[in-house]
C-alpha cells in the first residue's frame, strides 16, 4: 500500500509563514516562534481555528485576526479546562470513598469475597463492566506499589485500596455495576444536600446521578486527550434531563435573564454536575472563586471578531451568581 502524506514536516519558521499565508498577522515573531516550541501546532491552530476562518473561503482567515488571537484563546480554554479538571478529581476521590465504604461494610474487605460476581449486577449488558474493574483491579496488582505493598504485608488488597489504584472510568464502572441496594445508599448521600420539589422517587435519583457522573467522567476523557472545553458538546445520552433539574429545583441555573436556555450538555451542565456531586463547600466555593477569576479577567474584552469569554463558553453573564446561589442552597447558613 502506498503512502500519501498529506502533513509533512514543517520547521516552526515554515509554520509561522503557512499562517502568513493564510492571513493571519504575526505581530512578534519570535513570541510567536516560541509558543509554538512550548504548544504544538494543533493545539494553538488548528484546535480554534474555525472560530477565526472565513465562511467562504476554509483556509484562509478573517481579517484583523493575529497569532495572539489565537494564543490567547487557547490559553483561556487551558485555564478553565484545568480548573474544571481538578475539582472533577475531587467528584472521582469522592465515588471512590463512597463505594468502596459500602462494598466493605456490605461484602466484604476480602478481596475473593468483595470481587465476588454474585455480588454485583445479573443484567447480561453489565457483564463487559464487570470484567473492566475487576480486570483493572487485577492489573493494579501487579503495576502499582501502593497494592504490592498491600499484597505483600496482608495477603489482600482491601477495597478501599483498590478504588485508589484503578481509574476514573474503571470506578464508574464498579459503581454501575453495584446491586439497586448498594447503589441507592451511594445516590443518598450524593445527594443527601440537594433541594427536592414534589415527589423523587429512587429511579429519578439514579438516573439523575448517572447522568452527573457520565458528564464528569466524559469531561475528563475528552480533556485528557486534548480536546478544547469552548463548544463543547457530550453525547445526547449524556444530556442532563429537563424533569430531574426541576424536581430538584436547579433548573434556575440553565435559564438566563432573557429567557434563553443554556445547553445542557455542555460545559455549563458539567461544572453544575460537579457541584451536585460534591459535599464540600470549600471545593464548590473555591472552583466557583476560580471560574470567577478568569470571567473578571476576560470578561470585558471582545477577544476577536466581537465574541466574548461568555460566548465562547456558551454562558451569560449572571452564570457564576446562580452557581453561588446553588451553593447556598446546598449549604444554607
Amino acid at each position: 500500500m502506498s503512502k500519501n502524506f498529506k502533513h509533512p514536516y514543517k520547521s516552526f519558521d515554515e509554520q509561522i509563514a503557512i499562517l502568513k499565508s493564510r492571513g493571519v498577522e504575526i505581530n512578534d515573531y519570535e513570541f510567536a516562534k516560541n509558543a509554538l516550541m512550548t504548544f504544538p501546532y494543533y493545539s494553538i491552530i488548528n484546535g480554534y481555528k474555525d472560530m477565526f476562518l472565513k465562511q467562504k473561503e476554509p483556509d484562509i482567515y478573517r481579517t484583523g485576526t493575529s497569532f495572539e488571537m489565537l494564543y490567547q484563546v487557547h490559553w483561556i480554554d487551558v485555564q478553565v479546562s484545568n480548573i474544571i479538571f481538578k475539582y472533577s478529581l475531587a467528584v472521582e476521590e469522592r465515588l471512590k470513598a463512597l463505594v468502596s465504604n459500602i462494598v466493605a461494610r456490605n461484602f466484604s474487605i476480602d478481596e475473593e469475597k468483595y470481587l465476588d460476581k454474585r455480588n454485583y449486577s445479573k443484567i447480561r449488558a453489565q457483564r463487559g463492566k464487570i470484567s473492566d474493574f475487576m480486570n483493572a483491579i487485577e492489573d493494579a496488582k501487579q503495576s502499582s506499589k501502593i497494592a504490592q505493598h498491600y499484597i505483600d504485608e496482608e495477603g489482600n488488597l482491601p477495597p478501599w485500596i483498590a478504588a485508589e489504584v484503578i481509574s476514573f472510568g474503571s470506578m464508574v464502572n464498579w459503581y454501575s455495576t453495584l446491586s439497586i441496594n448498594e447503589k441507592k445508599e451511594v445516590v443518598n448521600i450524593f445527594l443527601q444536600r440537594m433541594p427536592k420539589h414534589g415527589n423523587v422517587t429512587t429511579d429519578d435519583k439514579l438516573q439523575f446521578c448517572k447522568i452527573c457522573l457520565e458528564q464528569v467522567y466524559r469531561f475528563r476523557n475528552l480533556s485528557a486527550h486534548g480536546n478544547r472545553t469552548f463548544k463543547l458538546r457530550l453525547k445526547e445520552s449524556d444530556t442532563q434531563k429537563i424533569r430531574f433539574l426541576e424536581k430538584f429545583s436547579i433548573s434556575f441555573l440553565y435559564k438566563t435573564k432573557n429567557g434563553e436556555e443554556l445547553p445542557r450538555n455542555g460545559l455549563f451542565s458539567i461544572i453544575v454536575s460537579i457541584i451536585v456531586l460534591l459535599d464540600d463547600q470549600y471545593l464548590i466555593s473555591t472552583m466557583i472563586d476560580e471560574l470567577e477569576s478568569v470571567v473578571n479577567t476576560y470578561g470585558n474584552q471582545n477577544l476577536f471578531n466581537g465574541k466574548s469569554i461568555y460566548d465562547l463558553f456558551e454562558v451569560d453573564k449572571d452564570f457564576i451568581s446562580r452557581l453561588q446561589e446553588f451553593m447556598n442552597m446546598k449549604f444554607p447558613s
